[in-house]
């Protein structure tokens, strides 16, 4: 399976909808995906990630599906934001912490932070499962092994969580050393025989095409 994981075009995040450039940039981010075989379209919650995956499902002949990953009602809370969280931080100790530390951090631990991105893990576990690939201790055994090509269109914070889990990274760590750009695509592949255990393979980051 190849897993493309798309931020959203850039946004208006006010009307959550997307700024007359990133409408520009979904255009030009649906001509390159004409060129790939999608199987499958996804997008999660949020207007700015249907309006992205439109342009894609209209350039490539494909329907798209909402998947539910995180809270879909998350935009009647407010929820800190681990980005402001992760600066201060760093400001205030000159270090980053070790592994999965930065989940005793008071602040993160006093949050709803850890508790969204657990289950952001576990619905994208579900999500996998359905693909045929099954996450078990930091490995995926192969259930079934189609080559599928699957696009995501979703929230720089989703892919961040996505990858971390995927590839057994801090989450603080990644958010501290990647921020991912409006348009860009993430290229990850699993692959292999049935019934064998693999990893994630990064193909390429936060790549601009448009």
């Amino acid at each position: 399976m190849t897993l493309y994981l798309i931020r959203h075009a850039e946004p208006d995040y006010e009307n959550d909808t997307l700024t007359p450039y990133g409408i520009s940039q979904a255009k030009k981010l649906a001509q390159w995906f004409k060129d790939i075989k999608l199987d499958q379209l996804c997008y999660s919650d949020s207007n700015r990630n249907r309006l992205t995956a439109s342009f894609i499902e209209k350039e490539c002949n494909i329907f798209s599906r909402k998947v539910e990953w995180g809270d879909s009602n998350r935009k009647n809370e407010k929820p800190l934001s681990p980005w402001k969280i992760k600066d201060r931080i760093i400001k205030e100790t000159e270090t980053i912490p070790d592994d999965d530390e930065w989940k005793n951090i008071p602040e993160f631990k006093n949050c709803n932070v850890i508790q969204n991105i657990e289950k952001h893990c576990r619905q994208f576990d579900e999500f996998l499962l359905s693909a045929g690939f099954k996450h078990e201790n930091k490995l995926f055994k192969v259930i079934k092994n189609d080559d599928q090509n699957i696009a995501v269109v979703c929230h720089g914070g989703a892919i961040a969580v996505i990858l971390s889990h995927l590839l057994n990274i801090s989450f603080f760590q990644l958010i501290t050393h990647v921020e991912f750009q409006p348009a860009s695509v993430t290229k990850i592949e699993l692959s292999g025989a049935e019934n064998t255990y693999i990893t994630a393979k990064l193909i390429y980051l936060n790549q601009n095409v448009t």
